[in-house]
């Protein structure tokens, strides 16, 4: 499925921005939320996946599952 976001070039949208990688999710936050390239995506207390790249209103996402994916880690014991 395809979505349109609700800005054109009303809101300085050049039309290279709408260029989205077919890989990956696409989330509605970008640049303008400071969503920063390599930030952790959580769902609650479970990774997600990283922001794999940021443009200004949307994100690519990586999921944890992607074969390239590699996040840092700590081990904690209590």
């Amino acid at each position: 499925a395809v979505m349109t976001l609700s800005e054109g070039t009303a809101g300085n949208v050049a039309l290279a921005e709408w260029v989205l990688a077919g890989d990956g999710t696409t989330i509605d936050q970008g640049q303008d939320s400071r969503v920063s390239a390599d930030d952790s995506v959580l769902a609650g207390r479970a990774v997600f996946g990283r922001v794999a790249s940021v443009g200004r209103f949307t994100s690519r996402v990586q999921h944890v599952s992607d074969p390239a994916f590699r996040a840092h880690a700590r081990l904690v014991r209590r």
